[in-house]
């Protein structure tokens, strides 16, 4: 912490990510911090609220948090003493619950003493990973270990003066689940010094791959295969990398990844193999210090076969300096420069790469930099891959004075802006903060001009930017398949009173807007509705035959689903939210839409829909059970 930090009312946008769990990736997501007068650290995203943190001492710096799970769901709990600091015993809530046996003491100076169990900076739902051992007044002491699915893994020392000494094993920076990367070298008085390896865990590798294969070839067919050929040259390549990205050398690797292929004629199903090549790397000094100099080819933080970005440039004493450029599979299409006395910072024009690239095109932003800070107008561009073609889909000003923030008319792209979920928004910004009305536009297609509106609002040009008055927004993971939006009232940046649903339905060539007029809830028991309905698609297709009984009833079918919801709504029980038995075939209707957008390709499957006026409640919680928990 630093002891000289000084408070000041400001607001700055900061880049964060978010996991997106139906794609299985990574996507950068923007939103703002305020610091107030009253000593709130506010969490915003487009002007609604996310968080709120008290912060008692201001004369340290307070931490921020840039991972969107942390923003929602972490919770530390405790007590602070006079002089705002934290003292006694302190644990950690996480989306409601407190984790077993995690945190540990503060003495009346605010350090932390003792035994303590903490989380892992990058902590998140997939990758709960903990750092055991010793606090001095302050300082980590003795052995450390990580904590990793109820698995112990070496960690090190730490010297007297907290540092890191002698051999240690570390967590990369982005490990979780999927990417779980270790590595192993030495430490003297906190540096890294020799020789330092890279591995991966080979059994989560092959784990991972296995369960890869299930889940794209299972669908319901009974099919044995042999992967124990390509799987041992996955995990012998995976090794020879980890062996050669070290400390102090330039390096070429590369890899041998297995790609799946179903054949559409009958059930046979081929893998083949699928070697891609990557060059890149550069030197260090040789002085122990790990300081990367000369030329460097680097790799995005998303690369993949999709996404073959490089950065290729000059390192000196650790810090890019002069030219960069940008190239995707080789070809150069972005880059700019730093300045020449080695405080990498941005200078004159660049060209910068959306971290979101798709199949069929990528985006990119044009503008200039000084002094690291983005300055005058700015163009978001579209590239399109095969046909070479480009357009400006947004653009913006900066002010001049070179603090980066945006200002007058904007024009700006979604998170996680690609083929199926071209989204943008139109409005104007004061010192950084969006004002007055701004509007959602939903383009289906490229190269196609014709967008539609579909949401928008007012933001309050006095409090910060919330959101205020009626607003039309749009569903979670919002595309061409879903296309839900929500309309109702905001007051102070909360949602209030009565929210509608709405959805867009297909009938032929054209789309009609429809409304679910018998339904007044808030946002988020709509969503657990479509929740609650995906469920039952998941759970009951997998390439079997099935009948569906979709049934509209009396009464009784009602008293059923709303005994259901209170126990899907975390506790919170809910209020008559059914007005008509019209509902039932409002919900019929999304089901049938829902089901044909998430059928499996070449499967048959048999819908039944039967009217029945006589049932008893017992066999209506019977099939709704067999419905929605599989």
């Amino acid at each position: 912490m630093n002891s000289l930090f000084e408070w000041k009312e400001k607001t700055q946008e900061i880049q964060g990510w978010v996991w997106d769990y139906k794609k299985k990736e990574f996507f950068q997501n923007n939103y703002q911090l305020t610091f107030t007068k009253d000593k709130n650290i506010i969490y915003t995203k487009n002007g609604a609220i996310l968080r709120i943190d008290n912060i008692k001492d201001d004369t340290e710096q307070p931490q921020v948090l840039n991972n969107f799970e942390q923003i929602k769901y972490l919770q530390w709990i405790g007590e602070f003493g006079q002089r705002g600091k934290k003292i006694g015993r302190w644990s950690i809530q996480w989306n409601g619950e407190f984790l077993k046996n995690v945190g540990g003491h503060y003495n009346d100076d605010g350090q932390k003493d003792g035994k303590w169990k903490d989380i892992i900076f990058n902590y998140w739902n997939k990758a709960k990973v903990y750092e055991v051992g010793e606090y001095v007044k302050g300082k980590r002491k003795g052995n450390w270990k990580y904590i990793y699915e109820n698995k112990k893994i070496d960690g090190g020392v730490y010297n007297e003066q907290g540092q890191k000494e002698g051999i240690w094993i570390e967590l990369s920076e982005g490990f979780y689940s999927d990417s779980q990367v270790i590595y192993n070298g030495e430490y003297q008085n906190g540096k890294k010094v020799g020789r330092w390896n890279i591995k991966k865990r080979v059994k989560m590798l092959a784990d991972h791959m296995m369960k890869e294969v299930t889940q794209r070839l299972g669908n319901g067919l009974i099919f044995l295969r042999d992967f124990s050929f390509p799987l041992k040259q996955f995990i012998e390549v995976n090794i020879k990398t980890a062996k050669k990205l070290v400390c102090g050398i330039f390096y070429w690797f590369s890899y041998i990844g297995i790609m799946r292929k179903n054949n559409k004629c009958k059930n046979n199903i081929k893998c083949v193999i699928n070697t891609v090549h990557v060059s890149g790397g550069g030197s260090y000094d040789e002085r122990g210090d790990c300081i990367k100099i000369g030329k460097w080819v680097e790799l995005s933080a998303k690369f993949c076969s999709l996404s073959k970005v490089t950065f290729k440039g000059e390192y000196e004493n650790g810090k890019k300096i002069g030219r960069w450029d940008t190239a995707l599979s080789g070809i150069e299409i972005g880059g700019g420069s730093y300045d020449k006395e080695g405080q990498q910072i941005k200078i004159g024009k660049w060209i910068e790469l959306n971290d979101e690239l798709c199949s069929e095109f990528y985006v990119t932003y044009n503008g200039e930099y000084k002094n690291d800070q983005k300055v005058g107008k700015w163009n978001i561009n579209i590239q399109h891959i095969k046909d070479k073609w480009n357009e400006c889909i947004g653009d913006g000003l900066y002010d001049q004075k070179g603090d980066g923030i945006k200002i007058g008319k904007w024009i700006e792209l979604c998170d996680g802006f690609n083929q199926q979920k071209q989204i943008t928004y139109k409005g104007n910004y004061q010192n950084g903060v969006k004002v007055g009305k701004w509007v959602i536009f939903f383009n289906q297609k490229l190269r196609n001009n014709e967008k539609k509106k579909i949401g928008g609002g007012f933001y309050d040009e006095k409090v910060n930017g919330m959101k205020i008055g009626k607003w039309v927004e749009l569903c979670n993971g919002f595309n061409q398949q879903k296309q839900i939006t929500f309309k109702g009232n905001y007051q102070n940046g909360v949602k209030v009173g009565k929210w509608n649903l709405y959805f867009y339905v297909k009938q032929g060539d054209n789309e009609k807007k429809k409304k679910m007029q018998y339904i007044y809830v808030t946002k988020h028991q709509v969503e657990m509705y479509y929740m609650m309905i995906k469920e039952m698609v998941l759970k009951l297709e997998n390439g079997l035959k099935f009948w569906i009984n979709l049934i509209r009833l009396n009464k009784q079918f009602l008293k059923v689903s709303i005994k259901m919801k209170k126990k899907l709504e975390d506790g919170i029980l809910l209020n008559q939210i059914i007005r008509q038995i019209k509902f039932v075939q409002v919900v019929d209707h999304m089901m049938k839409e829902v089901m044909v957008l998430r059928l499996e390709i070449g499967l048959n499957w048999t819908m039944t829909f039967i009217n029945i006026r006589i049932l008893s409640i017992q066999e209506i919680i019977r099939m709704v059970q067999r419905l929605v928990f599989g």
